[in-house]
């Protein structure tokens, strides 16, 4: 989004930027810098640089890049999410064992919960491209490590 405030003066999403003709580093054109930045000098660059900049922030925060991982891609309202409610108050007391264990258990989470979220991400990704095609059902859930004490809910 860019927006003409005044002369040499611009709204470019919602950053006020100056832009002006000058010289930088033997080529002349068209320079741009955020007001908001104290060294002119050191923020300065070519307008054609810093739209491009603004075009990959932008992209990159409501998740448009094709390099960004699928999780990054769907609107953080649509993100599948998960609550915590096997968080333990506190592991001091815990014996050596157990808190290995819970270690264990917390990164055995956090790689299904990340499988998930990949899963749900292609998901959303297909039914944008074909709203009418159903997904496939998810995969069960990761197997538990050899050993490991703790109950699995899978």
């Amino acid at each position: 989004m860019l927006r003409r405030i005044g002369s040499g003066k611009y709204e470019i999403d919602g950053r006020s930027v100056t832009v002006r003709w000058g010289d930088l580093g033997g080529a002349p054109g068209l320079l741009a810098y955020e007001d908001e930045v104290k060294d002119v000098a050191s923020g300065e660059m070519p307008l054609t640089a810093y739209l491009s900049q603004a075009a990959n922030v932008a992209a990159a925060l409501c998740g448009q890049r094709a390099d960004m991982p699928k999780i990054a891609r769907i609107p953080k309202e649509r993100r599948l999410t998960f609550a915590d409610d096997a968080a333990k108050d506190s592991t001091s007391a815990m014996k050596l064992d157990d808190v290995g264990n819970e270690r264990c258990e917390s990164m055995r989470i956090a790689c299904e919960q990340a499988m998930l979220r990949e899963q749900a991400a292609e998901a959303y990704e297909r039914s944008l491209q074909n709203p009418f095609v159903r997904s496939p059902p998810a995969r069960r859930g990761l197997q538990a490590p050899a050993g490991l004490a703790v109950p699995y809910l899978n």
